[in-house]
């Protein structure tokens, strides 16, 4: 994967229970706000492990779908991506970070890009 290029599947959001939903985990990475997002539920549990949140949170597999409407719904509220951050020990480890309105963004358009390649009755060649 390119730096610029967005994660591929699987994707795995940290939730929080609460009486009005599930809401995704968000934490400061680098001193920005910023929601985790992890590449496995294993990767996600260390990094909850390491942490003194005592809220009820919970990995969670989200299709491209889900994911982008969650980044969708929190574009204003948490700028950044914080991908597959290291537990918390790992103190000093490097953060990969990326705008959350890109990552949606460029899931969207992968999402559109897909459904083209499957389009029936376009231009035709004659």
């Amino acid at each position: 994967m390119t730096e610029n290029e967005p994660p591929k599947p699987p994707y795995f959001l940290v939730l929080e229970e609460s009486g009005s939903g599930a809401h995704p985990l968000t934490i400061s990475a680098a001193g920005r706000g910023a929601i985790p997002l992890f590449s496995s539920a294993l990767s996600a549990r260390d990094f909850l492990a390491s942490t003194d949140f005592e809220a009820d949170l919970t990995p969670v597999e989200v299709s491209v779908e889900r994911l982008v409407q969650t980044l969708e719904a929190h574009r204003g509220l948490v700028e950044y991506v914080a991908h597959d951050p290291p537990p918390a020990e790992e103190g000093g480890a490097k953060v990969r970070m990326g705008k959350l309105s890109d990552l949606s963004d460029s899931l969207k358009e992968r999402a559109r890009n897909a459904a083209g390649l499957f389009d029936i009755g376009g231009p035709s060649s004659n």
